[in-house]
């Protein structure tokens, strides 16, 4: 299938774009191949699991930006449903150029936490431009910066899909093997993030086994307690930050759990 969003990335980001399709066209052949469905807790019915498969991984700019900032989110939404099953490419060709990033916990966080990374932490709060705002300069420079993987590409097509459906995440963890090929590290050694953000991803709904196997080991270095967890880990055994805040969609202030906690633990030396 031909690449619906390939003219949009230029230099070796094209290279890193065939690589990251090509490892999701094997980790949905090697979920296809078990012949497995998956049931949704609102209509009760089984379906082919590899119809919900939904690619992620970088937009255009990513690999210039200093540090690469890669976010990690439980599941896909809703993402079976439209034309590319494929994170980025509905991003960019379908939620983008809209006007609704403000209206959206998820997206909007996302953007508010590029933008102040991008002006290295300098930024306060107040001043970050609307998400619209942001989103649209985005699209008119092709120029997004970032990334995004979830830890289950099965979407969550759900009436229910506002709610993370914990049976669906762990059923594609195990799904997938990982202990037999790695996709997940795969993924993360292809985007060779220097900062990964990650959204409560330890709260007990995906099983221990799982993440272990995902992240490896783990060291706590800091925390703004009840906001938001860093750890250290490697990638391509390099060193980087990982940190942990509340769901990107939950219901809380976006600047006191989300934006100043990324802040402070990234760019603000901390007494301890």
């Amino acid at each position: 299938m031909k690449d619906p969003i390939m003219k949009e990335f230029t230099g070796i980001e094209v290279e890193k774009r065939k690589e990251i399709n090509s490892l999701m066209r094997d980790w949905k052949k090697s979920i296809s191949s078990l012949e497995v469905k998956i049931k949704y807790s609102d209509d009760n019915k089984n379906y082919l699991a590899e119809d919900y498969f939904a690619s992620d991984g970088f937009f255009p700019g990513y690999y210039s930006q200093k540090p690469k900032v890669l976010f990690i989110a439980r599941e896909a939404r809703w993402m079976a449903s439209v034309e590319y099953h494929d994170y980025i490419a509905t991003f960019i060709r379908i939620f983008f150029p809209r006007d609704n990033q403000n209206r959206s916990q998820f997206t909007r966080r996302l953007l508010y936490i590029v933008e102040g990374i991008k002006n290295k932490g300098t930024l306060k709060f107040e001043k970050v431009k609307t998400a619209d705002s942001i989103a649209k300069e985005m699209v008119g420079k092709n120029d997004y910066g970032y990334a995004v993987m979830n830890i289950s590409k099965y979407s969550n097509d759900s009436k229910g899909g506002a709610v993370a459906d914990k049976k669906l995440i762990n059923s594609f963890l195990e799904h997938s093997h990982l202990e037999k090929r790695n996709f997940f590290q795969e993924e993360l050694a292809i985007l060779d993030p220097d900062v990964i953000i990650t959204g409560n991803l330890w709260d007990g709904k995906i099983e221990q086994k799982y993440l272990d196997l995902c992240f490896g080991e783990m060291k706590k270095i800091d925390e703004i307690r009840g906001k938001a967890i860093v750890y250290e880990i490697r990638v391509s055994n390099k060193k980087i930050k990982l940190i942990d805040v509340y769901a990107f969609a939950s219901r809380y202030s976006d600047k006191e759990y989300f934006y100043d906690p990324v802040m402070k633990l990234l760019f603000h030396e901390r007494k301890k």
